[in-house]
């Protein structure tokens, strides 16, 4: 699938072999210490487990002695068949003068994914600086959305993150989607070069609302996908709403439910916006609606120009005047 490459000065570029667990414990332990969230990176057993089942496809950089000097990977999203994410980019820093950075994203962002058959890839891009935005711009990724202050950082702010996405597999779609949104969604496929079709059709709702909430607690923040649109949904929201209070969520619907205008009208109703448009992501595009504690601290965030700051301008234009109070 990937063969081992040789680099300079004795490193060589790879895909994850069982052996280098260990190794990808020790990264973590010297970059984040015994703080990074995802608990598993630190249990060489369980780093193993998801790289042999095909939870996750990892490239790393061995050094002369077989010590993992970086490493990037591409994570399956479940349910989003051939969509995955690049994540855990990182490089001891010891070795970050040799720019095995950028030869880690370069292959884990147009090699590795038409390797494994990738249908779309995207990277959740950090906005406190650009440098991870222009090493995605680099391989192709283009800006879709914003998620405002949905992580913590470690001087107590909140980091925003860019929603960047890469397209191989263009199905022809056509999208339900409200008519204030369409004119930022066909700005995205222009940029993404995909073909959409719209359509302002509704539907009678009969059946109940399926939606999964991942509940990400260090973060204060609850990702919900929208399985099905039903009778209940506005039930449903407000439950979730009252049930977490002052946390951020983020609720992605999909645009091939005939019922999408219906369900994003009610969120605007109970204080979302605009967050992000995700093609292919469960199988047909969605999108993402965001609901925030507070009013963001736009000064904190930092975008290259142009694409990027195109969406800030389309998220922010979206946000309820509510916000402006609460800031106060």
């Amino acid at each position: 699938m990937f063969e081992d490459r040789p680099l300079e000065n004795g490193f060589t570029l790879g895909l994850f072999r069982p052996e280098d667990a260990p190794g990808i414990a020790d990264c973590y332990r010297a970059i984040y210490g015994e703080g990074f969230p995802m608990r598993y990176v630190y249990d060489p057993g369980a780093i193993t487990e998801k790289n042999t089942k095909g939870g996750q496809y990892t490239l790393v950089v061995r050094d002369g002695h077989g010590q993992i000097a970086g490493l990037i990977g591409l994570c399956p999203q479940d349910q989003c068949a051939g969509v995955y994410e690049s994540a855990q980019l990182m490089v001891r820093e010891e070795f970050r003068d040799l720019k095995l950075g950028r030869i880690l994203v370069n292959a884990g962002l147009q090699e590795l994914p038409v390797a494994i058959g990738a249908r779309a890839i995207f990277a959740e891009a950090v906005c406190s600086s650009t440098v991870s935005q222009a090493l995605a711009s680099k391989c192709g990724l283009k800006p879709t959305g914003l998620e405002l202050e949905c992580l913590p950082a470690r001087d107590k702010t909140r980091t925003s993150l860019l929603y960047m996405f890469k397209v191989f597999d263009n199905q022809i779609q056509t999208l339900f989607a409200p008519g204030r949104y369409a004119d930022f969604i066909r700005t995205c496929c222009s940029r993404l070069g995909l073909e959409r079709y719209f359509d302002q059709a509704n539907t009678s709702l009969e059946s109940e609302t399926e939606m999964e909430t991942e509940e990400l607690a260090f973060a204060s923040l609850a990702r919900c996908r929208v399985r099905r649109i039903g009778q209940d949904f506005i039930k449903q929201v407000t439950s979730l709403i009252r049930d977490f209070p002052g946390w951020i969520f983020q609720i992605q619907v999909s645009l091939a439910d005939p019922a999408a205008g219906f369900a994003i009208d009610a969120l605007r109703e109970n204080g979302f916006f605009l967050g992000a448009y995700l093609p292919g992501w469960t199988g047909a595009d969605a999108m993402m609606f965001q609901r925030v504690a507070q009013k963001p601290q736009a000064e904190n965030i930092r975008l290259m120009p142009g694409a990027a700051e195109e969406v800030f301008q389309a998220v922010m234009a979206d946000m309820p005047a509510l916000y402006e109070d609460k800031s106060r």
